[in-house]
């Protein structure tokens, strides 16, 4: 299996929710690598740029993965946004702008129904840094 490149913003997704939750990462499912798994619910984080050369294969991976009872949410990160919660499983948001994550791991514990960890990715960036090694 080809090593897949993980980014500075999936990490930061992962480094707040694994401090309330059993997550796992970078994981596959049948044939699919999918970036964050929490029993049956799967959080893609789709950058801008990568991504949209992907987006019929994305939604190929939704429906495979909808099909095999897992529910997707999926986090577009965009050079330029507004910070949009288009619904409870599909978000939009800027990648630069650090209380966008603030506010989508908030969402992201409120409907997974967990107590939100302390989210300050500016004090945070050294130790979430280091875990892209």
């Amino acid at each position: 299996a080809k090593e897949r490149m993980v980014s500075f913003p999936e990490k930061i997704i992962a480094y707040y929710l694994k401090k309330v939750l059993p997550i796992r990462e970078n994981i596959f499912i049948d044939r699919w690598n999918v970036d964050i798994l929490y029993n049956n619910i799967v959080i893609e984080y789709d950058g801008e740029y990568f991504h949209s050369q992907r987006v019929d294969k994305d939604e190929l991976k939704n429906k495979d993965l909808s099909e095999l009872g897992f529910t997707v949410i999926r986090i577009l990160g965009k050079d330029k946004s507004d910070y949009l919660k288009l619904s409870d499983t599909r978000y939009e948001i800027q990648e630069s702008n650090y209380d966008h994550f603030k506010q989508l791991i908030s969402d992201l514990c409120t409907y997974l129904k967990v107590s939100c960890p302390d989210v300050d990715v500016e004090r945070d960036r050294e130790k979430i840094k280091e875990l892209l090694d």
